[in-house]
């Protein structure tokens, strides 16, 4: 009689245990539900679209860019959007300021795309303007100082640099020059795209040497806040 009490007091015991087990499953998946979404075919489209008329218009004027930061290790991981990202980054060179501001004035008049400034730190072109919280494309101004590539806001006279106090933000930057000397093209879901001829340098420098085996949400909330990143199965789709 006593063993069995026993036992059945490990039965109850275990399953008090798996049910706690399984309230902080759903509790952790909440909380990354939060900022962990798998952005939509459709959207994906429409963004790789808008891409598609962005590289096809700079190329054609010749002005200098390469995808960055998740858009490069998007290109290289997955040959696509990452897909939990919801934007494409780009570089463009601050020398060629001037001639991006015409180019993507040729993006409004000629192919009725949405332009703005971003609070004087980059371009953002939208490809829905029904959320303007994700699904753009931001173009970020460098400038080489020396041989490290420094970030630049929007003035055309010299780089002005990001208030040094966000540093979240300055430590994709102060990487070298070389880089990003040469670039070559990349399969990018259904288009091609610039991006470094090396992309192993500025995609260790940013994420680490795991970065192609070990995949995190992202690191940024609407775009805003700096949140805790978790390491999630890279072939989620």
């Amino acid at each position: 009689m006593d063993f069995e009490l026993i036992i059945n007091f490990i039965i109850i015991l275990i399953s008090i245990i798996f049910i706690i087990y399984l309230l902080f499953v759903s509790t952790q998946n909440n909380n990354r539900g939060e900022h962990f979404e798998i952005i939509s075919q459709e959207s994906k489209n429409k963004l790789l679209k808008t891409m598609e008329i962005t590289d096809k218009v700079f190329t054609e004027n010749n002005l200098w860019y390469i995808i960055a930061l998740g858009s490069l290790l998007g290109a290289v991981r997955h040959h696509n959007i990452i897909p939990w990202d919801d934007d494409i980054d780009l570089f463009v060179k601050h020398k060629d300021l001037n001639k991006l501001k015409h180019v993507l004035n040729e993006l409004v008049q000629q192919y009725n795309l949405h332009v703005e400034t971003y609070q004087n730190r980059l371009f953002r072109i939208y490809s829905n303007m029904e959320d303007k919280t994700k699904f753009f494309i931001d173009i970020f101004i460098i400038k080489s100082d020396g041989d490290i590539i420094h970030r630049c806001l929007l003035q055309e006279d010299k780089c002005m640099e990001l208030n040094k106090s966000q540093q979240w933000f300055h430590k994709s930057f102060g990487f070298k020059d070389e880089y990003i000397k040469n670039r070559k093209r990349y399969k990018f879901g259904n288009i091609f795209v610039w991006g470094p001829q090396n992309p192993m340098n500025l995609l260790s420098f940013w994420y680490g040497d795991d970065c192609l085996t070990t995949c995190k949400t992202h690191y940024l909330k609407d775009h805003k806040y700096v949140v805790e990143q978790e390491t999630i199965d890279c072939n989620i789709r």
